[in-house]
């Protein structure tokens, strides 16, 4: 593992839970909150200086309903979550859309973003 902001140097692959409550950290996390790790984005052409380590994008989605252990929510959010899962998560388009305007209006719960380490050359 790297110094640098807690990520792993290639080829390792790590699962991820960031909870915000309470860190310092104020902004909201986009789906595209990490595209300047991968080189084959825009932000990772402009911004990939930022960081030497460099990751692949493999997958994004969001969840409205948390995937927890604990908590099972009712039968009637379990059908409209899957409602929305349907609509939010059928391409980047609607991910997008759903992120910055509609989602905000039912609420989504978690998101999920597949990094995979690209080995340096």
């Amino acid at each position: 593992q790297t110094g640098n902001a807690g990520l792993l140097s290639p080829p390792a692959r790590q699962h991820e839970v960031y909870d915000l409550e309470g860190s310092p950290h104020k902004r909201a996390v986009f789906l595209a909150t990490f595209e300047y790790l991968d080189p084959s984005t825009f932000d990772g052409a402009a911004f990939g200086y930022y960081h030497p380590t460099k990751f692949r994008i493999v997958g994004r989605r969001l969840n409205f309903n948390m995937n927890a252990d604990t908590l099972r929510p009712r039968k009637a959010r379990r059908m409209l979550g899957r409602v929305f899962d349907g609509i939010a998560n059928r391409d980047a388009r609607s991910q997008y859309a759903a992120e910055r305007f509609w989602g905000q209006l039912v609420g989504f719960e978690e998101a999920h973003i597949w990094l995979r380490a690209i080995k340096p050359d």
